[in-house]
């Protein structure tokens, strides 16, 4: 068998497991197992944040149902790396809520390796910042959380 061969077995392998644990998400989250469905199950629990009814809701995902933020409405945008950009949308909502992970240094090519813990583990995959911006922009950040922090 050459390496070409064994690659695309290997690749198989892994994209039948993902499509399995991409189903386990799914069921948990009542969502497809997408990035940004996964950050707005997380946001809503961590935010007390009454998600859309649908997932393509026109402006916003939600409204905050309690804090200083109630009754306000909430994007929200779920990123491995927040600094690429951020996906604005043409329709009106009053907050983004911008979960990020960690910036990791790639380790070959595009890939990226995950940040090691001090205890050697990877880092869990999981929000490491969260940003509440108002909208419009404003010069002022409503909130500046670590989700280490609310989890």
């Amino acid at each position: 068998m050459d390496v070409r061969t064994e690659g695309l077995r290997q690749l198989a392998t892994l994209l039948r497991a993902r499509e399995e644990l991409d189903d386990r998400i799914t069921a948990l989250i009542g969502r497809p197992a997408h990035p940004g469905n996964i950050g707005e199950f997380i946001a809503a629990r961590v935010f007390d944040i009454e998600l859309a009814c649908t997932a393509v809701q026109a402006g916003y995902d939600g409204v905050f149902r309690s804090g200083p933020l109630a009754g306000r409405t909430v994007n929200v945008k779920n990123y491995g790396d927040a600094l690429s950009g951020l996906d604005i949308s043409s329709h009106p909502c009053d907050h983004y809520l911008v979960l990020s992970s960690r910036r990791c240094a790639p380790a070959h090519g595009h890939a990226r390796a995950p940040a090691p813990r001090t205890n050697g583990a990877p880092e869990p995959p999981l929000p490491r910042a969260i940003l509440v911006l108002p909208w419009p922009p404003t010069l002022r950040v409503h909130d500046v959380a670590r989700a280490d922090d609310r989890v």
